[in-house]
């Protein structure tokens, strides 16, 4: 009986507990039925190889000085692969300091048909980490450059994508300014100008409406010769390469992160930025049909880039009455691009705005005429064919002088004939700024800095830097 009693009261226990946890998990919120998203699995994490392990490390410690950039350590890894989606070509390698914040990436090439580091970013998310918040389902990374980056799905759609697709121009249209190699002219405070070269103006435009209407992104893809994507010069490539190799042999335990931040092969870089990098302008391009931009196509890089610099000296200096000081785009702003895009002879292509590399120049004389100031300034171009890299240490040159003089610089650069703000560069001591030297870019492609970048100069092909503008 006792025993019948007690199986009796464990039953009604467990009753009385099953009731009050079903009532407790009524009140608490139901759980998602979405379940956490996990890694696509065309974009898995992996493994460094050891010598791709040390490159990641060794380049950490080199640029350590850059703010947030101490002590960090590589995170995650993931895959960049070629055209056809088919071969790992590039791995980007996530930093993240040791306060657990996030810390950049850096691109490194697989092969030893690029650079070791390609481009890097020593704050904020990897290219990979922005899509997995965009993209849904299985996804892999497409490089084409500095100045695009993609994803795409198992059938090789576009489903994401940051910056713009590097222009097809035809053929025809190219060559007729195959033959204007380089171009420089400077007005250096106290300095004589150098004589301006005569160039072509815009000829009359005989783009097939094929090219400027924009094209489906699997037909791009079918037009773009991949020779288009490598920018050192194979001897540049191949120096680089030896330096990893001979300085990895050196190092004892290249896996450990310590000896990469003892190894006495580390660059030691001397940095120079533009005065107020703080309360630089943050202005975009314009979309099509807006309120100032009437054109079928987004207004283009080229003028967005000098009223970007403007701007700049304008919040940085009192250089002209009736200027809007504005950060961020305005009706006022808005109307002073599409004036220098006019100026510049800006074209539509592919629904973007396209910009001459050799009318780059004319920025200079339209602040000269419309604020009615002098100007001092100083820029080159180098761009011989249509895939090989510049003259990279004669154009950089100008980069080095305009970022010691602090002042910010309009970059050109390979892959999208973008043109982005130079807002800093780094020259290492150890080998020599012409081996070693990067610049730090704004791209514009958003109001903030979320997606400045590093890159080398060899991505280099132009730059454009004003000193001063004086009061006639």
């Amino acid at each position: 009986m006792r025993r019948f009693a007690c199986v009796v009261l464990l039953i009604c226990l467990v009753v009385t507990v099953f009731a009050v946890n079903s009532g407790i998990a009524q009140q608490l919120p139901r759980v998602p039925t979405t379940p956490i998203r996990t890694l696509p699995r065309l974009a898995l994490q992996l493994e460094l190889p050891p010598l791709h392990q040390w490159i990641a490390e060794h380049h950490a410690a080199s640029f350590s000085a850059l703010p947030g950039f101490e002590r960090v350590q590589v995170d995650s890894v993931f895959p960049i692969y070629d055209m056809k989606g088919e071969q790992l070509v590039y791995y980007e390698v996530k930093y993240r300091a040791p306060n657990g914040q996030d810390a950049g990436y850096a691109i490194l090439s697989a092969t030893e048909e690029d650079l070791p580091v390609v481009e890097f970013a020593h704050h904020g998310v990897t290219h990979f980490e922005r899509f997995s918040k965009e993209v849904d389902g299985p996804f892999r990374l497409i490089r084409y450059g500095s100045g695009y980056i993609v994803a795409e799905n198992e059938k090789g759609q576009l489903v994401g994508e940051i910056g713009f697709r590097p222009q097809v121009i035809p053929r025809e249209i190219w060559e007729e300014f195959s033959h204007i190699e380089e171009g420089e002219m400077a007005q250096k405070p106290g300095a004589r100008p150098v004589p301006l070269k005569e160039e072509p103006e815009v000829p009359e435009l005989r783009i097939p409406q094929e090219f400027i209407r924009e094209m489906p992104y699997e037909q791009w893809k079918a037009t773009i010769d991949p020779r288009t994507f490598v920018r050192a010069e194979p001897e540049d490539i191949r120096w680089h390469w030896e330096q990893v190799r001979e300085q990895y042999k050196r190092a004892e335990g290249p896996g450990n992160p310590r000896i990469a931040y003892a190894s006495s092969g580390n660059c030691a870089y001397d940095y120079y930025w533009a005065d107020g990098i703080g309360n630089m302008p943050y202005i975009l391009q314009m979309s099509a049909n807006t309120s100032a931009n009437h054109t079928s196509c987004a207004s283009g890089c080229g003028p967005t880039a000098w009223v970007n610099l403007y701007s700049w000296h304008r919040r940085s200096f009192q250089f002209a009455t009736g200027y809007d000081s504005s950060r961020y785009n305005t009706a006022w702003l808005d109307d002073r691009t599409m004036g220098v895009r006019s100026y510049l002879g800006t074209f539509r292509l592919r629904c973007n705005g396209f910009t001459w590399h050799y009318r780059m120049r004319r920025g200079i004389s339209y602040a000269e005429s419309r604020f009615n100031l002098d100007v001092y300034y100083w820029w080159r171009w180098s761009l011989s064919t249509w895939w090989r890299s510049s003259r990279a240490n004669w154009v950089f040159e100008v980069a080095r002088e305009m970022a010691r003089y602090r002042r910010p610089f309009i970059v050109g650069y390979y892959s999208d004939w973008h043109y982005a703000i130079g807002y800093g560069i780094a020259e290492c001591r150890t080998h020599g700024w012409s081996r070693h030297s990067w610049a730090y870019i704004y791209p514009a492609w958003r109001a903030n800095n979320t997606q400045d970048k590093w890159i080398p100069k060899s991505d280099i092909f132009g730059i454009w830097g004003i000193y001063s503008f004086v009061r006639r």
